[in-house]
């Protein structure tokens, strides 16, 4: 999940940097979850929906070849920090492409000033 975050905010950093956009039809549509009020339940329909999962899912124990070992344990841990090592490079690139973004940005004004600089000179030799 933090990989895909950060490929997402990579490509939307990306997208930044070039100008637009990458998400413009969720911008357009206010959440729809929004309008519906959360629906209180009481202390009663709580305690039976608790009751009715408990008899629909019975607690069973795990069968012994699901358990997990420390090898695997340690894999996904493992796994884990693989991504978010990835996460991070990827928000570092992400920092570079918008950093380069706003160089060339920076360079355009440079030249459009010095051009007006140029003309003025110009216009005051005439």
């Amino acid at each position: 999940a933090a990989a895909q975050q950060a490929a997402a905010a990579h490509r939307q950093a990306t997208a930044n940097a070039l100008g637009v956009s990458s998400q413009p039809q969720q911008m357009a549509q206010p959440p729809q979850q929004m309008a519906q009020p959360p629906q209180q339940m009481t202390p009663q329909q709580m305690a039976q929906q608790q009751q009715q999962r408990a008899q629909a899912h019975p607690a069973q124990p795990m069968p012994p070849q699901q358990r997990m070992t420390p090898e695997m344990v340690q894999a996904l841990r493992n796994n884990a920090q693989q991504k978010q090592a990835l996460a991070a490079q990827q928000a570092q690139q992400a920092q570079a492409l918008q950093g380069q973004a706003g160089a060339a940005a920076a360079q355009q004004q440079a030249q459009v000033a010095q051009q007006a600089a140029l003309q003025a000179q110009q216009q005051a030799q005439v």
